[in-house]
Order: structure tokens, then C-alpha cells, then sequence
């Protein structure tokens, strides 16, 4: 009895240590499969994001510029549109991928709430090309003027749900409706964006908010897209708390609404004026326009040094920075900016340094610098990374290995704008200037 008790325990304890050798197994090739995703996922962003650097970075430059007229500024245009409709689509991808490893996070700052409007009409209104549809915006006067929220992923669930409006209309009006609702200190910012366009098939609403799904790709089959917009707002709209809904009549148009929780931080509202002018179009007439008059400190006392592999963003890089008056020296590896803090011939002020190059890539640079060259300079210099490496975890890792902040490509103005003041303005005061020609003083581009 004890022998034939003994035997099964045994038998139990080696099935037991078989299911865990298989199960450590699994879990082992579940790691590496992730961690190859996500290594493909970098260099997917990165070799997208560089090609599209150089489509948008050149295209802005050229357009802000002020010399390019007519038949050419209109062609040149639509090719920038074209780079951030495709600069879209890779962050869409991205943006799941987080979103699937649960690695996806919000970064609320605090934003105008008009020119966050502002910003998605302009972008959207550019869809309609030649479409004979009336667009128009009902916007709460009473709407405060400054919350507090994701703006970036705030404005991705309201593009998301506009584009398709008008990727699904082809005549007609396309009508956002946009109300608030106080809930103490913060507000459930409330947007109805209803359509006359093809509408949906009853069957496929449940469909609509799957990944990858397009629903009735038959009539469907011309309008571009991956599947993954309804996806992610659905997702982005989860995250703040919120709620969004759809109701449509197939061949009469679609209703979509949506809830998100912001906080106030000034109960000031936008106003009548501004209200008016949001809904006829005329706050400003586009973000491009925001960038090129947008004032610039003087920071012609600065020396920046910048490391890419690419002469074009080594180009694109230098334009940006132009406006500021910056003296601006260049390297095209890691070794050579290496080099060149060792000899602190000139001293840089700030380094921006891209990620993934040849030979010793960004970060090893920094280790090199902050570790190997002994002195306070190279220990201390504010180093910004400017990399196309924008998968979920990239801006926690430069941190973690001695950079100061982050800024994917292609490069937000306003963004880089922000970093230079953090990190490159005196703290004295300093005059302004507004430099009209975002290219001028640049090396003419073989383009």
C-alpha cells in the first residue's frame, strides 16, 4: 500500500516539475517573443521616422520660409500633409503596441482649450480637398480656458474621429458639437461629431472598435486607413475616464460621442469672441502658421552641438534652430562628438544627440562622456535626445542613462521650443525677436 502510494507521489512529483520546466519554457519564448517584437518595434519607428523627418522637417522649412508661391506652395503642401498622415499611421501602430503591453501612459499638462480646437480643425479641414462639404463647429462659450489633461492624446481622440468623418464623407456637412458638463473642479468635456456620410450597417457597429477591423471594406476599399483608429480612441478615451458611443444609419450618416474627464485650472471661459471666432475659422488659420510667427528668445549667447548620422536632419536641425540666433556645430558620429567635448573647443551649451548610429550609438556616446571624459563639463552638460526611437519606454531609458530630456522625430517646434527654454535660456532677462525666415543663413539643401 505504502510502495504503491509512494510510486504515485512520484509519478505526481515528476509530472508536477515537467509542468513547471514547460511552463518556465513557455514563459521564457513569450519574453523573447516580446522582446523581439519590441526590437523590431524600435527599428520599425526608427527607419519610418528618419525618411519621414527629412519629408516633413524639409517641407515645413520651405513652406514657413516664405518663397515658395502659388502652384508650388500648394504641391509642396500636400506633400507635407501626406508625411504627417503617414507620421500618423506609424504612431497608430506604436501607440497599440503600448497599449497592448500595458506600457501605454497619459502626460497631463496644463493647455489652452482654444487652441487645442484650433490645432484639430486646421488639421482636419485640410481633408476635404475638393469634397463639396459644409463643415461646421457649435462650440459652448462658456467652455473654461485652460485645463489640464493629455492634450497630445485629447487632440488624437477628436483627429481620429474627425478624419474619419470626413475619409467617410464624400458631400454633405460634417457638424462638431462641443459642450462641457462642471463636475467640481473638473469638467466632462462633451463632443458630438455627426456626419452625412455612408453611415454603418447595423451588423458591423459591434465590430467597429476592434483592432485591425475595417467594416465593409467592399464600399470601403478606396479610403485609406489601418483598423486602428477607433481602436485606440476607444482606448485613449478608457484611459481618461471617459466614455464614447456611435449611432448610425446606414447610407444617412454616422453620430459619434464621446466623454473625457479634464481637469479646470482656470474657470475663465473662452468667451463669445473667441467662440466666434473658433466657428468661422478664424482663431488662426493653421499650426503652421502658429510656428512661423511664433516668438523666439534670443539665444544668440548659445553654442549647441548636434550628433546625427544624417546630414539632412543635421540640416533640417539647424534651420529649426536658426530663428534663435544659436551658433550650431555638428557631428555625424558618436566618436566625433566625443572628441569634440574632450577638447572643449568651443564649449556647448546643450548637445541634442540622436539614438541609433552607426558604430557608437547615442546612448554609449553619453556613457562615454558622462564616465570616461573626467571633468564637470562633460559630466554636467544638458544632453537632449533627438531620435526617431519612439516605442513605449524610449524617453524612461534616455533618462536612465545621463540624458536630460527627450524629443521624438519628426520634431514639434513647439516642443523644441519648450527645451530650449528649460535648458538653454539664461535666467536673466533676455530680449525677443521674431525671425520671419526659418531659412534663412542655412546652407542651400540638395533636395
Amino acid at each position: 500500500m505504502n510502495s504503491t502510494y509512494n510510486l504515485r507521489l512520484n509519478e505526481l512529483n515528476q509530472m508536477t516539475l515537467q509542468l513547471q520546466s514547460e511552463l518556465h519554457s513557455a514563459l521564457k519564448e513569450a519574453q523573447d517573443a516580446s522582446y523581439a517584437k519590441t526590437r523590431f518595434l524600435a527599428r520599425m519607428s526608427h527607419e519610418m521616422r528618419t525618411p519621414l523627418t527629412a519629408v516633413i522637417g524639409l517641407s515645413e522649412l520651405m513652406l514657413n520660409s516664405g518663397e515658395i508661391h502659388g502652384d508650388s506652395a500648394d504641391k509642396l503642401d500636400k506633400i507635407h500633409i501626406a508625411g504627417m498622415t503617414l507620421l500618423g499611421i506609424v504612431n497608430d501602430i506604436l501607440d497599440i503596441s503600448k497599449i497592448e503591453s500595458d506600457r501605454f501612459e497619459l502626460h497631463p499638462i496644463e493647455y489652452d482649450t482654444s487652441s487645442l480646437i484650433n490645432d484639430i480643425i486646421s488639421l482636419n479641414t485640410t481633408r476635404m480637398n475638393e469634397k463639396p462639404i459644409e463643415f461646421t463647429l457649435s462650440i459652448d462659450k462658456n467652455l473654461p480656458g485652460r485645463l489640464f489633461g493629455d492634450n497630445l492624446r485629447v487632440k488624437q481622440v477628436f483627429n481620429n474621429l474627425l478624419s474619419n468623418a470626413f475619409k467617410y464623407t464624400d458631400s454633405g456637412t460634417i457638424k462638431w458639437d462641443i459642450s462641457f458638463e462642471q463636475d467640481g473642479d473638473n469638467i466632462w468635456l462633451i463632443s458630438n461629431i455627426k456626419d452625412s456620410g455612408k453611415g454603418i450597417k447595423a451588423e458591423d457597429i459591434p465590430k467597429l472598435f476592434q483592432d485591425y477591423m475595417r467594416v465593409d471594406t467592399s464600399a470601403n476599399r478606396e479610403t485609406e486607413g489601418t483598423g486602428l483608429g477607433l481602436s485606440i480612441t476607444k482606448r485613449l478615451v478608457s484611459r481618461m475616464y471617459g466614455t464614447i458611443s456611435v449611432a448610425s444609419e446606414y447610407g444617412n450618416g454616422s453620430v459619434f460621442s464621446v466623454r473625457i474627464l479634464q481637469k479646470i485650472i482656470s474657470p475663465i471661459p473662452i468667451g463669445k469672441q473667441t467662440a466666434d471666432n473658433l466657428m468661422s475659422n478664424n482663431y488662426t488659420k493653421t499650426k503652421r502658421t502658429q510656428s512661423a510667427g511664433l516668438i523666439r528668445t534670443d539665444l544668440s549667447y548659445a553654442h549647441i552641438l548636434v550628433v546625427d548620422d544624417m546630414q539632412t536632419n543635421l540640416d533640417i536641425v539647424k534651420g529649426m534652430l536658426m530663428p534663435y540666433g544659436i551658433r550650431v556645430s555638428c557631428a555625424l558620429s558618436g566618436s566625433e562628438a566625443i572628441d569634440m567635448i574632450r577638447a572643449e573647443n568651443p564649449r556647448y551649451d546643450v548637445i541634442f544627440m540622436d539614438h541609433m548610429m552607426p558604430g557608437i550609438d547615442g546612448v554609449e556616446t553619453v556613457r562615454i562622456i558622462r564616465e570616461e571624459i573626467d571633468t564637470d563639463y562633460a559630466q554636467n552638460i544638458p544632453i537632449i535626445a533627438l531620435t526617431a526611437n519612439a516605442i513605449a519606454g524610449t524617453e524612461q531609458m534616455f533618462l536612465a542613462s545621463g540624458f536630460q530630456a527627450y524629443i521624438s522625430k519628426p520634431v514639434d517646434i513647439m516642443l523644441l521650443d519648450s527645451v530650449l527654454r528649460k535648458w538653454v535660456r539664461k535666467k536673466s532677462p533676455t530680449k525677443h525677436f521674431i525671425y520671419p525666415n526659418l531659412c534663412d543663413n542655412i546652407p542651400a539643401l540638395n533636395i
